[in-house]
């Protein structure tokens, strides 16, 4: 016997016992295939906010199309007009946080202020603070934006400032 070679038998182990990547690896790869199989916009949307709230683990996530010179609700997490309602129907493409989002690809504020400008006009629309943390993504495809995705997060992320 080799003294050099030890054999480990868990007869009951999983892949994600051995290896703890492996979770995320598999949620990864349920996505691709989730939006591989998509064969119009709408079912691709569906797709993206499906996989987002699985991989961030997102309270709330919504799909915007790019139509029009404006990006439109298509898709949204969740069901009810409660939960409608936290989502403007459109946003022009030349309104200062799409412009933002456009010039960067993403937009994300881990701890949102609740005097910030989207939050002053949620609270406004809506009359309550429906978020702390939010993120945007910019939907592309051949350099052509397509859409916008958004998630929103009821806790704070607590980040340090930046440093220059």
């Amino acid at each position: 016997m080799n003294s050099d070679r030890l054999v480990l038998s868990a007869p009951n182990a999983t892949l994600d016992d051995v290896h703890p990547a492996s979770a995320s690896l598999r949620m990864l790869f349920d996505a691709s295939r989730a939006i591989y199989r998509c064969n119009t916009r709408g079912e691709l949307f569906a797709a993206l906010i499906e996989s987002a709230q699985r991989l961030i683990g997102c309270d709330r996530c919504a799909a915007y199309a790019a139509e029009e010179g404006e990006l439109r609700l298509r898709v949204i997490s969740g069901s009810g007009e409660a939960n409608k309602a936290l989502y403007p129907p459109r946003f022009a493409l030349d309104e200062p946080l799409v412009r933002a989002l456009l010039a960067r690809g993403q937009l994300i504020w881990p701890s949102m202020p609740a005097n910030s400008p989207i939050m002053r006009a949620i609270h406004q629309q809506h009359g309550a603070t429906p978020l702390t943390s939010f993120y945007a993504y910019t939907l592309r495809s051949d350099g052509r934006l397509q859409g916008m995705l958004t998630c929103a997060f009821d806790q704070r992320f607590d980040m340090p400032p930046p440093t220059a």
